[in-house]
Order: C-alpha cells, then sequence, then structure tokens
C-alpha cells in the first residue's frame, strides 16, 4: 500500500467517526391536582393530559401529545412526536435546545369553572402545569456539554412512555402523581470548529486523491 493510499484511509476513519447519533433516555416525575372524584379518575384513567414544554421566561411553549387520555393499561407503552405528526414539534424542540432552564411536564385539568353571567351557563376547564425544570431532568448533562438542557442536539422525535399513575384523595381534591421516562432521538450538531476539521480533511482527501491518480 503506497503513502497516498494509507492517507486516504485515514481521511476516511476521521469522517466516519464524526457520526452524532443520539438516543437520550430520562426520567420526568411530576404530580399535581386533578378535577374528578377519586373513584372516577382512578378507573378511567386521567383524560385530557398534555406534555408541555416550555421556555425560561414560560413566553415560549411547544405541546405534545394533546389530550391524552392515561390509564394503569397504558404503563410501557411508548408514544413517539416528530415534526409531521405534531404542529407545535418545532416550538417544543426550540425550548429544549436553547440553552435555557425552562420545564418539562403535564397540563393537567384541575378545575371546572361555571360562568353564571351566560344563559345558559358556561362551563370550561382550567389547567394546572405540573412541571419539572430542565436543568433538574438533565442533570446528568447527557451531552457532556456542561448545558443546562438539550442545546447542541438536533431532536428528531420525542417519545413519552407512562412507568407509574397514581391517585389519592386530600379532601375534595384529587391528587395525581405521574411517572414517565422522556426519550430523545436525534445528532449532535458539530461544532463550528470540528465541521471545519471535516471539511478541510475531506478537501485533503480529494486533493490527494487527484494527485495519486495523476
Amino acid at each position: 500500500m503506497s503513502h497516498g493510499t494509507r492517507w486516504l484511509c485515514a481521511v476516511s476513519l476521521l469522517l466516519a467517526g464524526s457520526a452524532r447519533a443520539l438516543e437520550i433516555s430520562e426520567p420526568l416525575q411530576v404530580s399535581g391536582p386533578y378535577v374528578g372524584p377519586l373513584d372516577d379518575v382512578a378507573t378511567k384513567g386521567l383524560s385530557f393530559v398534555t406534555f408541555s414544554f416550555v421556555g425560561e421566561t414560560h413566553q415560549a411553549s411547544g405541546l405534545l401529545f394533546a389530550d391524552l387520555e392515561l390509564t394503569p393499561a397504558d404503563q410501557g407503552v411508548v408514544r413517539w412526536a416528530d415534526a409531521v405528526s405534531e404542529p407545535e414539534f418545532s416550538a417544543a424542540v426550540g425550548c429544549l435546545t436553547d440553552g435555557l432552564s425552562g420545564g418539562i411536564g403535564l397540563v393537567i385539568p384541575s378545575q371546572i369553572a361555571v360562568f353564571y353571567q351566560y344563559f345558559p351557563p358556561a362551563i370550561a376547564t382550567i389547567y394546572t402545569d405540573a412541571e419539572e425544570a430542565e436543568s433538574t431532568i438533565f442533570a446528568n448533562d447527557p451531552l457532556r456539554t456542561g448545558g443546562l438542557d438539550l442545546a447542541g442536539m438536533r431532536i428528531d422525535r420525542i417519545g413519552f412512555r407512562l412507568d407509574q399513575l397514581s391517585f389519592a384523595q386530600d379532601g375534595s381534591t384529587t391528587n395525581v402523581s405521574v411517572g414517565a421516562s422522556l426519550f430523545f432521538e436525534g445528532e449532535r450538531v458539530p461544532e463550528p470548529g470540528l465541521a471545519a476539521l471535516e471539511l478541510l480533511a475531506l478537501g485533503g482527501a480529494t486533493l490527494a486523491r487527484w494527485r495519486f491518480k495523476r
């Protein structure tokens, strides 16, 4: 094997080793009040639940898996969301990768409000956010960047698996506790310096190949 051939092989290995496919799994544990009697939700499950991904100031957010109905029978089932299936997927990813500690949680129907000024009276459901800070969820720093969230990752899809669902009566309030696992699939975004190095290596390989064939 000539020196030129060895050079080309080395460059090929450098480029092949730059793959940044990632699969990250993190736990989520949230709790909050739920509207309705304990017997009803314990039997039928938790209805009209939505996953929320919020920014640090709560001014930007993305909602996924709208109006879920969670029952104990759903434990172990993984649901997936991506840009095709969820209109707010990009907003959710934006909150997850902005480098700030926003929150991830559930939007839970917590109160029924009746507006008697209307005839017939209008009934509306008021929701509450039961969420955990991103800096807590990603405390183990899965990207090894020292960041608070998943900044530096291109997220292709997000998965949710129900691990635990329990209810408890507290006076007139029903408290719900949800334990889940979140899955994030995608690729690490190459740093500018690394991307430039790969392009330089690729250019060098092309030049070496041209010289070798002359």
